[in-house]
């Protein structure tokens, strides 16, 4: 493989319409929570992370990348697309994956695991703390499209000691009332 592909899978990355659309948001919300937006979709049975803006926190910078590819039941993204799944599919999911822990904080307990996804689905939001990474706290919240599809999902990560600036009922109902209006496609 040579750089070709970089140059390739980057042109790609800059002319998709989700993050074109998107990307405002993102740098507006980042901006005024001095905190770290991504956009992330679903990739199989995995999490593809597509961009980033904002403050980087700091971490291992190779997971804020484009084209990482991150666990689904360890990170809010993946928490909140697993919620989209009948409680059939999705307990076949949570049981038939070997849940490893990142951190001391990752659930891989599926009963709990379970548990935290029905919670994420009665919220609308994915939340974790500390479960893929020790320093980082994020909130998901979908992007839906106008005929109600998830096309994506906004990741908002601070330090889980500044978490109470994202995780309050006014934020979440600001990017979700903006994410709604907006009306993607």
């Amino acid at each position: 493989l040579t750089y070709k592909l970089l140059e390739l899978s980057s042109y790609s990355m800059m002319h998709d319409g989700l993050i074109e659309q998107v990307l405002p948001f993102m740098n507006y919300f980042a901006q005024q929570k001095n905190c770290q937006v991504g956009l992330s979709v679903l990739y199989e049975e995995s999490i593809l992370h597509l961009a980033t803006v904002g403050q980087f926190i700091v971490y291992n910078d190779k997971y804020a990348l484009p084209g990482t590819v991150l666990p689904a039941y360890c990170t809010a993204a993946g928490k909140l697309f697993l919620s989209q799944l009948d409680d059939e599919t999705l307990e076949t999911w949570v049981r038939s994956h070997n849940l490893v822990p990142y951190t001391a904080n990752t659930i891989i307990d599926p009963d709990e695991l379970l548990k935290q996804i029905r919670q994420t689905r009665e919220r609308g939001y994915g939340i974790v703390i500390s479960e893929l990474y020790d320093f980082v706290a994020c909130i998901s919240i979908p992007v839906i499209s106008q005929d109600n599809r998830v096309l994506g999902a906004l990741n908002f990560s601070t330090k889980p000691e500044h978490f109470d600036t994202l995780n309050n009922e006014k934020f979440i109902s600001d990017v979700t009332n903006t994410i709604r209006n907006a009306q993607f496609h």
